[in-house]
């Protein structure tokens, strides 16, 4: 009886304390190497979310550095390319379209206890007893003073 009613409240426990699963798509970095040979003044980056665009510029004022972080990514699957730029403006022809999925995966199903095989007592951060979970745990707690009050923690493994 006792086993049964410390999984219940072991499966309480995890809903309480982990009650809404969700997903957020993170930045994403994009790295790539200078063309060979060739001065540029910097980069453009663009980013579809159909294979062949069409394509939305990012960035706002030229990316200087070889990176990029898509900070607004959205969650699911969008197309990257990059494009050089001159000092008078003019673009490369684009990089090849790199995919990422930020697609939400699907949760996994049938959560559920397996059991508590282990519980340990603790006495003010010592543990006291441990034992099986099926079987009663004895402990004699010392009679508690006001100068020695007791804090009981009981956990399952």
């Amino acid at each position: 009886m006792k086993g049964k009613f410390m999984k219940k409240l072991f499966t309480l426990a995890l809903l309480l304390l982990f009650p809404i699963l969700s997903w957020s798509a993170s930045n994403v970095m994009l790295l790539w190497d200078a063309p060979s040979g060739a001065t540029v003044a910097g980069y453009n980056v663009y980013r579809a979310t159909t294979m062949g665009g069409p394509y939305t510029k990012l960035n706002t004022a030229i990316v200087t550095a070889t990176s990029y972080v898509d900070m607004n990514t959205p969650s699911s699957v969008v197309f990257y390319t990059v494009k050089s730029v001159n000092s008078t403006g003019i673009e490369s022809n684009p990089t090849s379209e790199l995919r990422v999925d930020l697609t939400q995966p699907p949760p996994p199903t049938n959560l559920r206890l397996g059991g508590i095989t282990v519980v340990d007592l603790f006495v003010n951060g010592t543990k006291v007893a441990s034992g099986p979970a099926d079987v009663p745990l004895k402990y004699t707690i010392p009679r508690q003073t006001p100068a020695r009050p007791y804090n009981l923690i009981v956990t399952g493994q």
